[in-house]
């Protein structure tokens, strides 16, 4: 049987394919996924890190990013964004170019790809030889795009995001907010599927050890483990973390704090670590790979959002805590719907309440025997719809691939 050919397509420049970032690794997790399926996938993106092996990197015509860099240097004004949102398009032209040429040769079976700020190559590609077009939907790009970094032709760019998300066979949101995004910027509803983002299973599984990682860090066995593992940003309410951790401690002092992440509020992080004695352990953010043993060295784990935190998050460390078998503690926001269940294998909170963060830490810190049975059920969920395997394997299932093309 022919391999079915994919071309995967990444137009944000931000993105680097087989960088650390969690847009990253969900890209190449993504890729790896469907190579594990049978398919050939040929990868073409704007950036890669040095060491990985993308089929085509494109980059925007010359004459554009000189300018960028030429404005960057001499003005940092809104000269300089227009002429970034130039250049983001002109780099269209190569990934076009390219896609064109491969599929001459041999063509491809479906295009998936993340939906970027002015990328048209993959819909245009699509519509011109009639091939499924796929479109993976993380964020309201627009809205964050005006929000966080200032957007020169806004009405350009909103016309461009209506045209790519009208025009998809499928759109992949990652979150039930998404999904009414996309639909209320002309998407079909029936061609909308919620697909929340996910962990490699070959490195998340039960049978991590991290218990080197716990002695190294100086926590004993009778120590229960609080971990959050992330960026250190305001949208994650460290603040409500911190608040209620103290809380729960007044009545379990066996109670320890891990933090693992860099950002904004890395000094509040490090602070609290160096004036608590130890009951508060803060590192720097570290390589992705020791991400397993870590959540495996603590006995909970936490994804707290700040009470006005943005609904359309999908948090890969909430897939890979699953995993690795240890119970979350979440706040409620949207986007955490579709992965925990209370109670069951997950503990839900509302953002910024700290005393029901502080109660939910204090009741599964004193029974081990209920983190343990919410930990092997979130494992069990996870494994069957949380792995890029599965997530693939659906996606493949939605372009309308019959068992025998898709292995399981």
């Amino acid at each position: 049987m022919t391999p079915l050919r994919i071309a995967v397509v990444n137009g944000d420049p931000g993105i680097a394919y087989g960088g650390a970032k969690g847009a990253a690794l969900h890209l190449s997790g993504m890729v790896r996924a469907l190579e594990r399926c049978g398919c050939d996938v040929h990868v073409t993106t704007l950036r890669a890190e040095r060491g990985s092996s993308p089929a085509f990197v494109a980059s925007c015509p010359e004459p554009m990013a000189s300018i960028v860099r030429w404005l960057k240097e001499s003005e940092p004004s809104r000269a300089v964004l227009e002429a970034a949102e130039l250049a983001a398009i002109g780099a269209n032209i190569p990934v076009l170019a390219h896609l064109t040429e491969r599929h001459a040769l041999q063509p491809f079976d479906l295009v998936y790809e993340r939906l970027s700020l002015f990328g048209t190559a993959g819909s245009r590609f699509c519509a011109k030889y009639q091939v499924p077009h796929f479109l993976e939907v993380n964020a309201p790009l627009v809205d964050e795009q005006k929000r966080f970094r200032g957007l020169a032709h806004e009405d350009l760019a909103r016309a461009i995001e209506r045209q790519l998300l009208s025009g998809a066979q499928q759109v992949l949101a990652v979150s039930p907010a998404l999904a009414r995004h996309a639909v209320a910027l002309g998407a079909a509803s029936e061609r909308v599927q919620v697909q929340p983002n996910g962990a490699e299973a070959q490195w998340f599984h039960r049978g991590v050890d991290g218990s080197h990682v716990r002695a190294s860090l100086g926590f004993c066995d009778t120590d229960v483990v609080v971990g959050f593992i992330g960026g250190l940003r305001p949208w994650h309410g460290i603040e409500h973390l911190f608040a209620g951790f103290d809380r729960a401690r007044r009545s379990n002092s066996s109670l320890r704090l891990l933090l693992v992440g860099d950002g904004p509020l890395s000094p509040m992080a490090q602070e609290r670590a160096e004036k608590s004695g130890g009951v508060v352990v803060w590192r720097p953010a570290v390589a992705h790979r020791e991400v397993p043993a870590l959540l495996a060295a603590c006995d909970l784990l936490t994804a707290t959002y700040a009470a006005d935190a943005a609904p359309y998050f999908s948090p890969l460390k909430i897939a890979e805590a699953m995993l690795v078998g240890r119970p979350m503690i979440a706040s409620r926001i949207e986007g955490i719907g579709p992965l925990l269940r209370h109670g069951e294998t997950g503990w839900l909170v509302e953002p910024g309440d700290d005393a029901a963060f502080a109660s939910a830490l204090e009741l599964l810190a004193s029974d081990a025997p209920l983190r343990a049975a919410i930990g092997a059920r979130a494992a069990e969920d996870a494994r069957s719809r949380l792995t890029w395997d599965a997530i693939a394997r659906r996606t493949l299932a939605l372009a309308g691939l019959s068992n025998a093309q898709v292995p399981a």
